[in-house]
């Protein structure tokens, strides 16, 4: 997957560029899996944490279909102030008001921000659409990266 590949590398950027003092996690989701770095909770940019970080998104391979709730429960349980959704699709979800749903009842305070980025094409109507709700409504932004920048 070499689209996964390019995600890789701006995700090992990110978290290398750190501070110590913020606090972070990495959930994948892969059919109804959720895949955490750090169930227990947010860690800390500490060199060392960085470090688990890194080797964990290396050994991380997509594949399967994609269910996002498990993984949204998952981030949203650890009290952050801020998540990035990170998708190519939903497919496995029963429509995708549901997985906006998710996110209104998960942060009724509205405390979380939430900025979403859609990997593919502003062609994908609904799916921009529904990730631009999210994002507005979770006072988040959206972007649309194309598959052509990895």
């Amino acid at each position: 997957a070499p689209i996964f590949g390019g995600l890789r590398e701006e995700l090992r950027t990110t978290v290398q560029n750190l501070q110590l003092t913020q606090a972070f996690n990495v959930i994948f989701f892969s059919d109804d899996k959720v895949l955490n770095l750090n169930p227990s909770g947010l860690m800390l940019g500490t060199d060392a944490n960085k470090i688990k970080a890194l080797d964990f998104m290396a050994e991380v391979t997509p594949r399967g279909q994609t269910n996002p709730l498990p993984a949204i429960r998952a981030a949203f349980a650890q009290k952050p102030e801020l998540i990035y959704v990170l998708t190519d699709g939903f497919d496995q979800v029963a429509s995708l008001e549901s997985v906006y749903d998710e996110f209104a009842t998960l942060n009724k305070d509205g405390k979380v921000r939430v900025n979403t980025i859609l990997i593919g094409s502003p062609e994908q109507k609904e799916l921009v659409d529904i990730l631009r709700r999210i994002a507005k409504d979770n006072r988040g932004t959206m972007k649309v990266v194309s598959r052509d920048a990895f």
